[in-house]
């Protein structure tokens, strides 16, 4: 159980809140699973460490549905994430000295970056008719406006 705890706290409450019932794994050909949920399902392939879900490929941590594969094949999950994330390759990261940022007055910028004028994105207005910005309290009654004809 300390070792599920050494991954990310979110990934850690996913992996606890995870019954039978809301999930299903079944074997592909190969070293590929799909793993079914309520909303999503993906399609897990161990062998290449990827998920049709792409959160295993962007932070090389895998995801929920390879988590669900780990506990299903009853293999150690902590193998499936990237070496990156080992002690050694943390040590080597932080090995060298990391020098403190001075102070703004005191930065060296080149001349055509100081003469750039940075302005604000242009907003396009959205279609429609604008909400009304106020919204009222909680014991406040809406008063409905009469035509001024009808007088309805």
């Amino acid at each position: 159980m300390d070792e599920i705890k050494k991954i990310p706290q979110g990934k850690y409450d996913t992996l606890m809140s995870i019954w039978p019932e809301r999930w299903s794994c079944s074997h592909c050909p190969g070293r590929r699973y799909l793993v079914k949920d309520g909303k999503h399902g993906g399609l897990v392939d161990i062998e290449h460490r990827t998920c049709t879900c792409r959160n295993w490929n962007l932070d090389q941590l895998p995801c929920d549905h390879a988590i669900v594969v780990a506990r299903f094949t009853k293999t150690n999950f902590n193998f499936l994430c990237h070496e990156y994330y080992s002690t050694f390759w943390m040590q080597i990261a932080y090995a060298l000295a990391i020098n403190p940022v001075s102070h703004p007055s005191v930065w060296e910028v080149p001349d055509e970056v100081g003469s750039m004028i940075v302005l604000l994105p242009t907003r396009k207005r959205q279609t429609g008719r604008p909400k009304e910005r106020r919204i009222p309290s909680v014991g406040e009654v809406r008063r409905k406006s009469n035509c001024s004809n009808c007088s309805k």
